[in-house]
């Protein structure tokens, strides 16, 4: 079942550089040993988003929907979508975090599953 954000896990997501995402990890399988990505993330309204390339963590991801993050305190099972909306929003929040809204990449929306 999809969570929301909470006020608090939006806090450290918007201020944390990075998070480790480890893409098609079933929970409660073991995410201990495995790498994932390092990617940089947004938080819009509340909801999560990540970008990236065609990498091989983004097919994953897309193609499995669902894995896991790992940043500051917060250590999380999640589902992956492609988000196909609007994206000034995102554009904007990447800019004002990274410098560059990274729009050639694609972008998924992260949300916990509780």
């Amino acid at each position: 079942m999809h969570a929301e954000w909470t006020s608090t896990e939006a806090a450290i997501l918007s201020a944390t550089p990075t998070m480790r995402v480890i893409a098609g990890v079933d929970p409660p399988m073991s995410v201990t040993g495995r790498r994932g990505a390092e990617v940089g993330m947004v938080v819009v309204d509340g909801r999560l988003y990540v970008r990236g390339r065609n990498a091989t963590w983004v097919r994953w991801a897309v193609a499995q929907r669902r894995g896991w993050i790992r940043t500051g305190t917060i250590d999380r099972a999640v589902t992956f979508a492609r988000y196909d909306g609007p994206p000034d929003a995102i554009d904007a929040a990447y800019s004002a975090k990274y410098g560059n809204p990274n729009t050639q990449e694609i972008t998924l929306r992260v949300e916990p599953i509780d």
